[in-house]
């Protein structure tokens, strides 16, 4: 665990954890970012874990003293770095079949993060018209819609000025996905609501809520997969779309520890 915590000293990895709480704090409307900076954590750990078993000498020695300070972890002080990050799981399985050593390489999360930042140059100025919303628009427009709202009608709601306005968009907005219109029902905003709803019940990672974890995210866009193929003890799941409108027919996506791998 020494070798651990040596290692992200020697990587300066808390440097990049300070510049990612700065751009998380920046971003934290944005759900990429969220993503993004969960994987530079998870890979941090990785390097660390391999620069530790390079340093000590076996794989299987190194395992099992992250399941014992696992199973101790009531009778000691948190640690900061060891006992942390990625799941034990993932990582205990990881150390035990990957053959690659990739802790010395310098790690690649600043630079994400740093591209990050290019890309999203004009998130103080949405961020300020975000904090001009009344509590209810901005939740709706930043979890309740926040994976079907169209880039477009973003931009067009966040130039409203008015509450007025607002909830004439918002009924144009469903009103526009209604796929029976005319009748007293939205089937298409029950849907979506109840798909947030389930997922919310189910899928909370922690703090995270479900609708913003990966599982949440793709359950609320293409709804409850045709098949689910489960592996519990490996934390793996497969979760098969016999035909996605715009994506394709027979999809396929895999989930290890409920985050997105493969699509």
């Amino acid at each position: 665990m020494l070798a651990h915590e040596l290692a992200h000293i020697r990587r300066c990895d808390y440097a990049v954890n300070l510049a990612q709480t700065a751009i998380e704090t920046l971003f934290f409307y944005h759900p990429a970012v969220w993503w993004v900076s969960r994987q530079i954590r998870i890979e941090r750990e990785h390097c660390c874990d391999d620069v530790a078993i390079a340093a000590c000498g076996g794989r299987l020695l190194y395992a099992s003293a992250l399941v014992q300070l696992e199973e101790t972890r009531g009778a000691l002080p948190q640690m900061a770095v060891a006992a942390g990050g990625a799941s034990l799981k993932s990582r205990v399985r990881r150390i035990l079949y990957s053959t690659e050593n990739k802790g010395s390489a310098w790690p690649a999360g600043a630079l994400v993060l740093i591209l990050a930042t290019l890309f999203l140059w004009d998130a103080p100025r949405i961020v300020a018209q975000d904090s001009r919303l009344p509590a209810n628009y901005k939740k709706w427009l930043t979890e309740d819609v926040a994976y079907i709202i169209t880039d477009s009608e973003r931009a067009a709601f966040r130039a409203l000025s008015t509450n007025q306005e607002r909830d004439h968009f918002i009924e144009q907005f469903w009103l526009r996905r209604d796929p029976t219109r005319g009748t007293p029902a939205n089937e298409y905003k029950d849907e979506h609501y109840r798909r947030i709803a389930w997922v919310n019940d189910r899928f909370q990672d922690g703090a995270l809520p479900g609708w913003k974890t990966d599982r949440g995210r793709v359950y609320i866009v293409y709804g409850p997969p045709d098949e689910i193929e489960s592996h519990p003890i490996q934390d793996y799941e497969e979760w098969l779309y016999h035909h996605i409108e715009g994506v394709g027919d027979e999809v396929v996506i895999k989930f290890v520890d409920g985050h997105e791998v493969m699509r």
